[in-house]
């Protein structure tokens, strides 16, 4: 999915949610699904930095000079890790509450988004250092990773 964009990730999420579904990612201790799984919070790392970078534009925030000061480790822009982007967005948020609370996508509130996002992150850190959530955990969050790239891909009301 190199070169992706934000439709081949919903299919893809949609995909392999559907395959999930019948039965077909099954594998012993569950690294299908894991792969399945990475594979696409790598996508969705990607796609929530997009989200990210055109948020910060309606909000008129410069991410070297107003968010990368505030974030541990001062991370270049597209070092990004997804928990980094979660606090860039809380960030510009905090610095442009009122500017970002319109940029949000319709019926999200920041604190569902940054849920999402964050249970989303939760799961991948846990499959990155080998500590295997549950099927259920994992394909739960495969669903939030779809719901959230289908809001992205929503104008927000006040665009």
């Amino acid at each position: 999915m190199s070169g992706h964009t934000n439709d081949d990730l919903a299919t893809y999420l949609s995909a392999a949610i559907q395959r999930i579904d019948a039965g077909e990612a099954a594998s012993p201790k569950g690294s299908h699904l894991a792969g399945i799984f990475s594979r696409a919070a790598t996508a969705f790392e990607k796609e929530t930095k997009s989200y990210l970078s055109r948020v910060m534009a309606e909000c008129g925030i410069n991410f070297e000079t107003d968010v990368r000061p505030n974030l541990r480790e001062q991370p270049t822009f597209e070092k990004l890790t997804l928990g980094q982007s979660i606090v860039a967005l809380q960030e510009t948020a905090r610095q442009r509450s009122i500017v970002f609370s319109k940029q949000l996508p319709n019926g999200l509130s920041l604190k569902s988004l940054v849920g999402t996002l964050d249970g989303v992150n939760r799961a991948w850190v846990a499959v990155k250092h080998g500590r295997q959530p549950s099927e259920a955990t994992l394909v739960a969050e495969l669903r939030s990773m779809r719901a959230a790239v289908q809001a992205f891909q929503r104008e927000a009301p006040g665009s």
